[in-house]
């Protein structure tokens, strides 16, 4: 019996093979052709892999991977919660970069993941209703999301290839590797990191982290709206008010300023192939790096902010010594605010003068005399001053005429005068501090940031303007107001 299948089979085989033959195909056709079906479904698949199309959604429990399979977009529910939330992770749930609908978690898993008819990447409920969008305006229809090698989920534009949105623009409390962290110096607009609630709800928590102070840059961990660390500036190898940074992080990092005002922090790793690093800011402030070798998980350290490294820790007038104790002690002229909050070791109330200024003291004198005092004092010690001055300048000048002449320093008197530009920019958020004004004279701050219109030329300009204005007899824009014009 199985002898006659066999034969059976063999001639079915021979007659197939036969009648291709008489038909013009060979057997090299017919495996080419094979070939080709088979190849244009790997294909589908290998689009499906990493892509979401209108036609191609994502349901829960379903995921994407990137092209190396390293990054995930899916649904994951954090810590101890029931509640679905999108994400991207790196290799496994627990490490995950960033979170899509982060305010508004999904009750059950019948969530989906796809393009809306407008073009916006979308999270919906079972109920078909929007959880979350990439809410871009005026978007082309033939859209679609892909998620890339570096664990950025991006919108294209299918018809032009362009990114229309990407999530390392919308960063949730992770900071990853070719990722920006920025401000705009005109905008304010920032890119930062905020910290989740708790472990389990990864919902805006009370901690961010961000770029400040553009000027010498340098960055900002915020509790709410109030410091609550600061790194010192930047000046091109370490943060100054961390000069023990490990040289792991500080390889690849790197601040720049593109030609629109924005100031953006990066870093990269030297061995991006085999190392991977993810630093986040938890829910309690601190900043954690994870480090991975060859996609096995290697170190994990955390900084926290504690003692002195902690933003205004002794309060106003109050000096912070981690060296000694206690650690907070007040300025000289100055006393605790609170005697019995300071014994309990609690400063936040800070340090108030010990002895009340003069302005003070003439509240309950005679205001009229110490006035005259005050006048007369102020005028005889700025004529001493004057005179001291233009005598020290003057001998100063005769001895150093050789010097002041000498080509080479001219580079030292440039950057002197641009110092003091930019210590007279209108904005004051636009001056550098003392501290950064003596690294910069120091050369500690090699690259000084280009100043603007200092502020007399300005206002020089606008008082031009005016005189022509009142010349030509025009009072009023309109004819039916008027307005005056004053200095402040």
């Amino acid at each position: 019996m199985k002898y006659s299948l066999g034969r059976k089979a063999y001639m079915s085989s021979s007659l197939t093979k036969r009648s291709f033959q008489v038909m013009g195909f060979g057997s090299h056709t017919i495996l080419l052709s094979v070939f080709l079906i088979f190849s244009s479904f790997y294909l589908d698949f290998i689009i499906a892999l990493d892509t979401i199309t209108k036609s191609q959604p994502i349901k829960d429990p379903e995921t994407i991977s990137s092209s190396d399979n390293v990054f995930k977009l899916g649904f994951f529910s954090p810590g101890n919660s029931t509640n679905r939330y999108v994400g991207v992770w790196y290799l496994s749930e627990s490490n995950v970069i960033w979170v899509a609908n982060r305010e508004q978690p999904l009750k059950d898993s019948s969530g989906i993941v796809t393009i809306s008819q407008d073009g916006n990447l979308v999270v919906m409920d079972g109920k078909k209703q929007v959880v979350w969008s990439s809410n871009v305006s005026n978007l082309a229809s033939n859209s679609s999301t892909k998620l890339l090698d570096t664990g950025n989920l991006v919108l294209l534009d299918d018809s032009k290839g362009n990114t229309l949105w990407e999530s390392f623009q919308h960063p949730t409390d992770s900071y990853v590797p070719k990722m920006k962290l920025s401000t705009n110096e005109i905008t304010g607009k920032k890119v930062q990191m905020t910290s989740w609630k708790s472990p389990s709800d990864p919902s805006t928590g009370n901690f961010s982290y961000s770029i400040e102070r553009l000027s010498a840059p340098e960055t900002f961990i915020w509790n709410k709206t109030k410091p609550y660390f600061r790194t010192g500036p930047w000046n091109g190898r370490v943060y100054l008010g961390m000069p023990k940074m490990k040289p792991r992080y500080l390889h690849g990092t790197s601040f720049g300023r593109d030609e629109n005002g924005t100031v953006y922090s990066t870093f990269s790793l030297q061995d991006e192939i085999n190392n991977f690093a993810i630093f986040y800011l938890d829910s309690q402030g601190n900043f954690v790096e994870k480090n991975w070798q060859n996609r096995k998980e290697a170190a994990t350290s955390t900084f926290s902010a504690t003692g002195c490294n902690i933003y205004g820790f002794c309060g106003s007038f109050g000096t912070c010594n981690a060296q000694s104790s206690p650690l907070c002690s007040c300025l000289k002229g100055f006393k605790p605010n609170n005697t019995e909050e300071w014994s309990k070791q609690n400063w936040k109330s800070g340090c108030v003068r010990s002895v009340p200024l003069e302005c003070e003291r003439m509240k309950n004198g005679d205001k009229k005399r110490s006035m005259t005092v005050i006048i007369v004092l102020a005028i005889a010690v700025g004529m001493m001053i004057a005179v001291t001055c233009s005598y020290f300048l003057w001998s100063w000048t005769f001895k150093h005429s050789a010097e002041i002449s000498d080509p080479r320093s001219e580079n030292q008197i440039l950057r002197c005068i641009h110092i003091g530009l930019l210590c007279v920019q209108e904005l004051a958020s636009k001056r550098p501090s003392m501290t950064i004004v003596v690294s910069m004279l120091n050369t500690e701050i090699v690259n000084l940031p280009p100043p603007g219109q200092v502020a007399f030329v300005q206002r020089r300009n606008l008082l031009s303007s005016e005189n022509c204005q009142e010349e030509q007899g025009v009072n009023s824009a309109n004819n039916v107001t008027l307005s005056e014009i004053q200095g402040r």
